[in-house]
């Protein structure tokens, strides 16, 4: 209806009316007539159009070019999608992953969802996830600071925020150049079913899903379901075999996704992508659902177990310590806690 009156198919008087005609044309339900009867009874077409400029809020319908091809394989593709960002430009989802997980991940599940990250926006790819606090908005503010490009798909409108407490850190990411999605017009309020459309909505927009850490019942595996449902591709990061976090990952292994150890994996699986292969194996070097074989200490990890036999330290502490990058400093800690030489308490390192 949008498009319609964009292109001036139809006037506003006539759609205030509804004929018999237009609600044929686009197969309309009652709801659907007496809700736009209801909103153009509030707005005018260009009142609406300069309010949703206001708040920086562009609508894609699918009649229109940008529209992902992707949603248009959904038996229910929705058939307005409305995108927020200071930048207005909207996203291409021809090269994009999704990465999710629990809503409170440990620090082994920040850090390797932080590195998978930042090996993502190297190979080029489009961060997708749900916006929400914990593994979602780690992610998303990952690629931020990578300098990537990453979309959050919303369970609402994108005149709201939830919930009310993580308000401002989604203002936050929103500030910084992160992108904001939502099937759902601006007012809708957040409702489960809401959450599930979302959740098919990630997996559809994306080539790949990816999970840091997950329960063996939370709203990850919906999106796991949906993904295969899709033909996309499902992996999931190591667990440490003492993480509580890892019976999850083992369902989803036997559910049939791969075990990732590097972005690169993903090229092997998704041939369209036409990007450089990396060498790197990856922050797991052969990694496995246990606990891996010894690992030979690098220099590295000699400095870094020798600091931590003075003092428990943070990965930031031992970064500036070091004068090292945070990353491969990151990197270095996990396998060293993989390999039971180090433990984690808190934000903490420590020799066991």
């Amino acid at each position: 209806m949008f498009q319609a009156l964009k292109t001036g198919e139809i006037t506003q008087i006539e759609l205030r009316k509804f004929p018999e005609s237009l609600v044929r044309k686009y197969a309309l339900t009652d709801f659907q007539v007496s809700s736009s009867q209801k909103f153009f009874s509030e707005y005018s077409f260009s009142s609406f159009f300069e309010w949703l400029q206001e708040r920086k809020i562009r609508v894609i319908t699918q009649l229109d070019s940008d529209y992902p091809k992707s949603l248009r394989e959904l038996k229910l593709a929705p058939p307005v999608l409305w995108f927020q960002s200071q930048s207005n430009h909207w996203p291409i989802f021809n090269k994009s992953v999704a990465v999710i997980g629990s809503r409170h991940p440990t620090s082994y599940g920040t850090m390797a969802s932080q590195l998978i990250v930042d090996q993502l926006v190297n190979l080029g790819c489009l961060v997708v996830s749900g916006a929400m606090f914990g593994a979602d908005l780690i992610a998303q503010n990952q690629a931020l600071a990578a300098g990537g490009q990453t979309v959050g798909i919303l369970g609402y409108g994108l005149d709201r925020r939830y919930p009310v407490s993580f308000r401002s850190e989604l203002q936050n990411y929103f500030d910084h150049g992160g992108g904001l999605l939502s099937p759902f017009p601006p007012w809708a309020e957040p409702r489960a079913w809401r959450f599930l459309a979302r959740n098919q909505l990630v997996a559809a927009l994306s080539q790949a899903v990816i999970v840091t850490e997950a329960l063996p019942r939370s709203g990850t595996h919906s999106t796991m379901a949906a993904a295969a449902e899709l033909g996309r591709v499902g992996a999931v990061l190591p667990s440490p075999i003492t993480s509580p976090f890892v019976v999850g990952v083992s369902v989803l292994l036997e559910q049939g996704a791969i075990l990732l150890h590097s972005a690169s994996q993903l090229v092997a699986e998704i041939p369209t992508w036409q990007v450089p292969v990396s060498t790197h194996t990856g922050f797991f070097a052969k990694a496995k659902l246990e606990i891996p074989p010894k690992i030979a200490a690098t220099q590295l990890q000699t400095q870094l177990q020798a600091a931590l036999k003075l003092l428990p330290q943070s990965a930031a502490e031992l970064a500036d310590q070091l004068d090292l990058p945070l990353t491969q400093v990151i990197q270095q800690l996990v396998l060293l806690e993989l390999n039971c030489q180090i433990q984690r308490e808190g934000n903490l390192f420590r020799c066991r």
